[in-house]
């Protein structure tokens, strides 16, 4: 781990253990190339410089560059952060929601007794079954995790006594649910934008092994797994299959799953994936994904 000392400025320090000799080695070659000392200067502030040594002196742009990383990682702790408080502060509106109609219904019950005359000893019975569902409502909400993860997986499971209160957390829900199809969305195109035609072939190169696997178990072959996964298996890390059935498996559940993903987009967003995903593959790809589709089930 790197180390540190500070001391008081005397004048004798060397910030950058460099001399003139390296400067000027560091100009020479763009001032016997351009012959402009100017644009020398200006090249070295911009991309920096190195010594024999292998000391680096930042240029601007690197500064810059730091500098935009930097920022962006500021921005993206307070966006977390303010959501997070956001989304904190929506849950203990529910739960508050929910203390106070509890509190509500069990005084609307109270008065109602108190005014039913002859009915009195008759509404006993359901007073009792409202107060002891209030108490064990109300202990449900002291006793909540301190998380948001936490407090959403307890409330998913509790009986609301108050109907706004439900709605509250029904809406929290549907939003989270909705950011959350938006995320994926997000890095599905991300990921699918940023990937190369080399990356598009490689895959596509794993596909069709992969249908020839298919096929020769299907004829009664035995398929080269070991050697498939030699050759393409950093498409399943880091849970790498064992076996040609574990495989099946794995793939399987995540269609199933993309599936249900797909299922839960809204219309345009569903055709938006779709769309960007069928111009990103050429017709023998998509043709070689059916193909697997088909020999999997």
């Amino acid at each position: 781990m790197t180390s540190y000392r500070y001391s008081r400025w005397d004048g004798t320090q060397n910030i950058f253990d460099m001399d003139e000799d390296d400067l000027m080695e560091a100009l020479s070659d763009d001032i016997m190339e351009h012959g402009d000392v100017g644009r020398a200067l200006r090249n070295m502030f911009r991309q920096g410089m190195q010594n024999d040594q292998g000391q680096r002196i930042e240029g601007l742009r690197q500064m810059r560059e730091r500098l935009d990383r930097m920022r962006q990682r500021q921005i993206e702790r307070y966006n977390l952060e303010s959501m997070m408080d956001d989304l904190n502060e929506r849950i203990q509106d529910v739960i508050d929601t929910e203390r106070q109609g509890i509190e509500r219904r069990l005084n609307d019950a109270r008065e109602q007794l108190e005014h039913a005359g002859d009915e009195a000893d008759f509404l006993q019975g359901p007073m009792k079954l409202l107060e002891d569902r209030a108490q064990k409502a109300s202990e449900k909400l002291d006793t909540l995790p301190e998380s948001a993860a936490g407090r959403i997986k307890e409330l998913s499971d509790h009986e609301f006594m108050d109907q706004e209160a439900q709605k509250k957390f029904q809406e929290l829900l549907d939003e989270l649910k909705q950011q959350m199809m938006q995320n994926f969305f997000q890095g599905m195109k991300d990921a699918v934008q940023n990937m190369s035609l080399e990356d598009m072939k490689r895959m596509q190169e794993m596909i069709q092994a992969l249908n020839q696997m298919l096929r020769d178990r299907e004829m009664g072959e035995d398929p080269d797994f070991e050697g498939f996964m030699e050759q393409y298996g950093q498409f399943f890390d880091p849970d790498r299959p064992a076996s040609l059935d574990e495989l099946i498996e794995n793939l399987q559940r995540q269609m199933a799953s993309m599936q249900s993903l797909m299922d839960s987009m809204s219309p345009e967003m569903r055709d938006e994936l779709e769309s960007m995903l069928s111009s990103s593959m050429d017709p023998t790809m998509m043709q070689d994904l059916g193909e697997l589709g088909s020999l999997m089930y």
